[in-house]
């Protein structure tokens, strides 16, 4: 909105056991401990030798951002509508700006479908599209959805704007989640100069009593390379 809110061996034949001689008795206690000694050499190496690092415990250490990650600034954002080229309008695109402008009172919200979440029947998703200006590698997207749970949606990512069922199929689908509301951070480990938020199943609109359905955005940080 605008600004406000897995065998069986054979059998040994039968006779008397010979005594081994003290000697090879001798021989039989030395073989067994230098077995012993040998498994005992395997077992202290397997558990403190190996791959470990000197000084280390051998465990995995967390891994960093990759260098260079930062916050990046859009250059624009608009409405997404592949799906109904006859939408003028282009769900709200006068309002896309305020996705991007960094204050939590103001919001992109799409046109209201009533009747059912999914786009009141009429069509299979629709979402906004945020312009970076240029390819980057994207890290991440912080999403701050409406407060009403509900939504359904995906992360895509892709190099051209235009509206059509082919470009949206074309993207890659970065991230996705279910009933979401409030603020959401999602990996987005692709390149591209597009990101789209992408809703499937819409949540209700405040004060509908559930019935009206619409997609809200407050606010967009994208992180990445550029």
């Amino acid at each position: 909105m605008p600004p406000a809110g897995p065998g069986r061996s054979a059998r040994q034949p039968r006779g008397q056991r010979a005594r081994p001689s003290p000697r090879s008795r001798a021989a039989t206690v030395v073989v067994a401990g230098v077995a012993l000694v040998a498994i005992a050499a395997v077992v202290a190496f397997s558990l403190h030798g190996g791959n470990a690092k000197p000084g280390g415990g051998g465990g995995r250490h967390p891994t960093s951002p990759p260098a260079g990650v930062t916050v990046l600034t859009p250059s624009g954002a608009t409405g997404f509508d592949p799906l109904n080229l006859g939408d003028q309008g282009n769900e709200n695109s006068q309002y896309a700006k305020y996705a991007i402008d960094s204050s939590a009172t103001s919001a992109w919200q799409s046109q209201w479908y009533q009747g059912s979440a999914y786009m009141g029947g009429l069509k299979a998703g629709l979402g906004l599209i945020v312009d970076m200006g240029k390819r980057v590698r994207f890290s991440s997207a912080t999403v701050s959805f409406g407060p009403i749970p509900g939504a359904n949606v995906q992360v895509r990512v892709g190099n051209s704007n235009t509206r059509s069922a082919a470009n949206l199929n074309s993207m890659t689908v970065a991230a996705r989640a279910s009933d979401v509301s409030g603020t959401r951070t999602f990996a987005v480990h692709a390149t591209g100069r597009y990101l789209v938020i992408w809703f499937t199943k819409l949540p209700p609109q405040a004060g509908s009593h559930r019935h009206k359905f619409m997609a809200q955005i407050f606010n967009i940080i994208v992180k990445g390379t550029s």
